[in-house]
């Protein structure tokens, strides 16, 4: 989605894709939004796919290596992320704006598993956000639902095509987040995977490294 397309919306200089973001302790947010570009490289592989490559060395220690692949011909991009050395009370990664114009705002969708063997079909009508914190005199819970994609899919789509997320979640298990907000002739559609969220249970974890990995597909029913 181009940035300022959906005019009626706030905080319109947040909406960007295949970022993450970090909350420390003290919820002070750490992104790849400003690395400069010095830090990151653009080359074909040897299967001709386009590929970005980045890494970055953060001043509190922090090491952050991403890259992407882009298949044109199978309509497929492959994304992993890995952190070391991060103590995250918030990690959410691959946070993506989706165009509302690919799917009928009629007709949208989004399906997993929840603990089952079928496929979950939810039709999405009303605005909604998992990631919305909740907060009150004494508690502070980062979310407020999620989807557990137990068997590491989550699909968005309409009655001609559909968007397929496929997690590896054998190197860190990852819940989904959808925010869906109704505008009069368009949505905002975005979609984030978390590694850790926060309530009044939490206690600080050091990981010496987190590897997420998501294939994307985009496929005609």
């Amino acid at each position: 989605m181009y940035q300022g397309s959906l005019k009626n919306l706030e905080n319109q200089s947040d909406f960007f894709s295949g970022h993450f973001n970090l909350f420390n302790k003290d919820l002070d947010k750490i992104t790849d939004l400003s690395i400069s570009r010095n830090y990151y490289k653009v080359f074909k592989n040897r299967n001709g796919n386009f590929c970005i490559e980045f890494s970055h060395k953060f001043k509190s220690s922090e090491i952050i290596k991403k890259k992407i692949e882009v298949d044109l011909n199978k309509s497929q991009l492959n994304f992993k992320i890995e952190f070391k050395n991060v103590t995250p009370k918030i990690l959410r990664v691959f946070i993506l704006t989706i165009n509302p114009q690919v799917f009928n705002k009629k007709n949208l969708i989004y399906c997993c598993k929840n603990g089952g063997r079928e496929l979950e079909k939810f039709l999405i009508k009303k605005s909604f956000n998992h990631g919305k914190h909740i907060q009150d005199v004494s508690k502070f819970t980062s979310s407020n639902n999620c989807l557990p994609m137990t068997d590491g899919k989550l699909i968005f789509g309409d009655k001609e095509k559909e968007l397929i997320f496929s997690i590896n979640n054998f190197n860190t298990p990852v819940v989904g987040l959808i925010e869906y907000e109704k505008l009069a002739k368009k949505y905002l559609l975005r979609t984030s995977f978390s590694l850790r969220e926060s309530d009044d249970t939490f206690k600080m974890t050091k990981f010496s490294n987190l590897l997420f990995q998501v294939k994307v597909d985009a496929k005609k029913k």
